[in-house]
């Protein structure tokens, strides 16, 4: 694994990380680490929408690479 992580909110856009795949791969990254919060997939209590999320994995498939998500709760780094 040669990872590399990225920016906490950089995973809550597909559009954003649109444009890093490539130069990850060129740098010969194969892993991506990033953030997911709670809010981005549960944004009013009880509905859920993992359309963002499902994105990123959908880019990152297409990019021959791995993601580890690094999973926040309501708090980041919270007690």
């Amino acid at each position: 694994m040669v990872a590399a992580e990225v920016h906490n909110s950089s995973f809550s856009s597909p559009e954003y990380m649109s444009e890093r795949w490539a130069p990850l791969q060129a740098a010969g990254i194969n892993t991506v680490l990033g953030a997911v919060c709670w809010d981005q997939v549960e944004p009013v209590e009880g509905k859920f929408d993992f359309s963002q999320l499902d994105g990123i994995i959908s880019q990152a498939r297409e990019h021959k690479m791995h993601i580890i998500l690094l999973w926040f709760g309501s708090f980041k780094n919270g007690k």
